[in-house]
């Protein structure tokens, strides 16, 4: 019995420090790319502002109101979402180290889950804040917006994650996702608000996270009904979560087949 208990301690340290190591990985991957900078971890900050004040200028000076609200948060949502599928597409699960028990799953996945929440919430916050200056928002949007943003990044993880192990094996799929991000940008509820549309074209977004996500944050900010019911918003959230378990549940068998210890 004393030693069963000793082995579940053990194993439950191990889990803490697993995980503990994937946050810190997930960080260092956050800040990394920042390094050959002169402004260092500022760009952490200055990306997604300057990203979000571009934008809003180019908005008002094109449209020549102050409507141009709409479409940013289109964009900011959008780009919670694509930047890190296209990432995770182009990734690759077997750069680790071998064998591959040295570097288990879980820490990998937590680190990417990290990485992408962090740079999703500073785009919440950053664009909430352009966006309270540009429109007569609530306040409450600093929260609304920032947590669609980081709900977003986690379907684009898992969906990036459930594509890799294709594109590992069909290179050229790394393209068709790229173009299919393109093509998002204009056919996605980005540049028009969904009750815009008609026909297929509304039905195809209905069933879209994204269109889900910046929809109600429109609503918050313009005081409109979300358009969606509850139950329908419930089965769509529902429905992606299940195919992002899938993906992120079939990680490890896929690290091993596209390595040669299978």
């Amino acid at each position: 019995m004393r030693l069963e208990s000793g082995i579940r301690v053990v194993e439950a340290g191990e889990s803490n420090l697993s995980l503990q190591s994937a946050f810190v990985l997930g960080l260092k991957e956050l800040y990394r790319p920042t390094f050959s900078y002169r402004f260092g971890l500022l760009w952490l900050l200055l990306d997604p502002f300057l990203t979000a004040a571009i934008y809003g200028f180019l908005l008002i000076v094109v449209r020549g109101n102050f409507q141009g609200w709409s479409v940013l948060l289109g964009v900011l949502t959008l780009m919670s979402m694509n930047r890190p599928i296209s990432s995770n597409v182009t990734g690759k699960l077997t750069i680790e180290p071998f064998p591959l028990m040295h570097t288990p799953t879980r820490p990998i996945l937590v680190s990417k889950f990290v990485t992408s929440g962090i740079q999703s919430l500073l785009v919440g916050l950053t664009g909430s804040a352009a966006i309270y200056i540009l429109a007569d928002s609530p306040i409450s949007l600093f929260i609304h917006l920032p947590m669609v943003c980081l709900l977003l990044s986690f379907f684009g993880v898992s969906i990036g994650l459930l594509i890799s192990p294709i594109s590992g094996v069909f290179k050229d799929i790394e393209k068709f996702v790229s173009y299919a991000l393109l093509a998002g940008f204009f056919l996605q509820a980005v540049l028009y608000e969904y009750s815009m549309t008609t026909g297929l074209h509304r039905d195809v977004l209905s069933i879209i996270p994204h269109t889900l996500g910046v929809e109600w944050v429109r609503s918050i900010v313009s005081g409109v009904e979300f358009p969606f019911s509850f139950a329908h918003s419930s089965k769509v959230i529902a429905f992606w979560l299940l195919i992002c378990i899938y993906g992120i549940s079939r990680i490890n068998r896929a690290r091993w087949r596209l390595t040669t210890w299978d």
